[in-house]
């Protein structure tokens, strides 16, 4: 399909990727975001790591609250 628009304009265009692990909810279960964090490290190199949601004890695994 045909834009007008002359290739060689975007010749010096670079394709960049960014490595973004999301973590979210761990509830305060330890051994969980351990083995959550290991395997980040086995699959390095991530550029940025998102953490939302409860982080700690509450209601979940290490903390039933009742």
């Amino acid at each position: 399909m045909a834009t007008g628009e002359d290739e060689s304009e975007h010749s010096d265009q670079r394709h960049i990727s960014w490595r973004v692990a999301i973590l979210s909810d761990p509830h305060g279960d330890l051994v969980a975001l351990q083995k959550v964090l290991s395997d980040l490290e086995a699959l390095k190199p991530v550029d940025e790591v998102l953490v939302g949601g409860d982080l700690c004890p509450g209601r979940g695994a290490a903390g039933r609250g009742g």
